[in-house]
């Protein structure tokens, strides 16, 4: 994982979600185990033909999909921890799969806006995606062209799952 954009996005996004109220701290969470659901959202979008097609229209399309996925992924499992009455690290293979199937039927962040509360044609939800956005900013100052090669792919999702997490996690 590149460390610089890693480190970079994650000060940024905090920053930015910060200064907006969205979070408490300006730090982003993360789940010390999150049971391998963030690696296997990664492994879909360096694999699955569908995913890989955004390429072929712009890295920037590509980001901001993956980007989108693993903000969403990463409330979306926050808010299952409570359903599920357990941290994620302790989540059963079902329940991980289950996740999964939800998001095959829906998208990830449109999952996470719902369990936020957030209209799909508000303000709120256009400022989450301006989080975005600055994600693919930061991945693209630090990664240049190589943005959305899989080294540089994983930090970027890791730093929006973190978003997610926090966004949920740490609202204000």
């Amino acid at each position: 994982m590149c460390k610089k954009l890693f480190d970079e996005a994650t000060k940024e996004i905090a920053l930015f979600m910060y200064n907006l109220e969205i979070i408490k701290e300006p730090v982003l969470s993360f789940f010390e185990n999150d049971n391998g659901i963030l690696n296997r959202l990664f492994l879909e979008h360096i694999t699955d033909q569908q995913a890989l097609a955004l390429k072929t229209i712009s890295d920037d399309v590509y980001l901001r999909i993956a980007g989108m996925h693993a903000f969403g992924a990463g409330a979306y499992v926050s808010a299952k921890q409570l359903e599920f009455k357990r941290p994620v690290s302790e989540f059963t293979k079902e329940e991980i799969e289950s996740i999964f199937l939800d998001f095959d039927k829906k998208d990830a962040y449109e999952l996470a806006l719902e369990k936020l509360g957030i209209s799909l044609e508000s303000g709120n939800k256009k400022v989450l995606d301006r989080v975005i956005v600055i994600g693919i900013k930061e991945a693209k100052q630090f990664a240049e062209e190589k943005a959305s090669e899989p080294e540089n792919l994983k930090a970027f999702m890791q730093v929006l799952f973190n978003a997610g997490t926090a966004m949920y996690l740490m609202k204000k």
